[in-house]
Order: C-alpha cells, then sequence, then structure tokens
C-alpha cells in the first residue's frame, strides 16, 4: 500500500508544524468527511507529519506498522527549505524508521 503525505521536518518542531498551517488541514479534512467531529489536530493524526526529526520518525512508523509500504512525500509547504528537510529527512527521519 502507498500513501502521498505533506510532510515539514526541522529542528524546531513547532516552526515544522506551523508552516504546514495544521488549521488549513483540519477545514480540509472537516470538508473531505463532514460527519466525523474533526475540531483537532489530534483527530487527523496521519493527514500529515510535521515535527522534529524524532517527531517525524514516530509519526511515519505508526503508519509503517498499519501496513504502508510506499510514500510520496510532499515538502512543498516547506519550499524555501527544501534542502534542509531532504538533508534531515536522510540523516535523521528514514534511519529511524524499519
Amino acid at each position: 500500500m502507498g500513501y502521498q503525505i505533506p510532510l515539514s521536518v526541522d529542528r524546531d518542531g513547532q516552526a515544522a508544524r506551523d508552516r504546514v498551517d495544521p488549521e488549513s488541514f483540519i477545514h480540509e479534512a472537516q470538508g473531505f468527511w463532514p460527519d466525523q467531529g474533526i475540531e483537532t489536530v489530534e483527530d487527523i493524526r496521519g493527514y500529515f507529519i510535521a515535527g522534529t526529526p524524532a517527531e517525524c520518525a514516530e509519526q511515519l512508523q505508526e503508519l509503517v506498522d498499519m501496513g504502508v509500504e510506499h510514500f510520496a512525500l510532499d515538502m512543498r509547504h516547506s519550499f524555501t527549505r527544501m534542502d534542509e528537510n531532504f538533508e534531515l529527512l536522510v540523516d535523521e527521519v528514514l534511519p529511524n524508521v524499519s
């Protein structure tokens, strides 16, 4: 199974989360599933990945544990920091996902 998911990674986890604008994802998810009572970021866990390298590895691992084998990681939310995102992803996130 494959999965496309937005990803923002930064040594400052809050900065990474702010780049993906969680409120816009909540609003988007409410449109897809209007009867699900989606109100918080926790309600859309797995809808995007954002945080420190350790937090992102943990979130990716949860998806792997659910059976996801292939990822298309969408980093457009951090376009101006793409090089740093790739470096952190390759050096600190992916090595911690099995």
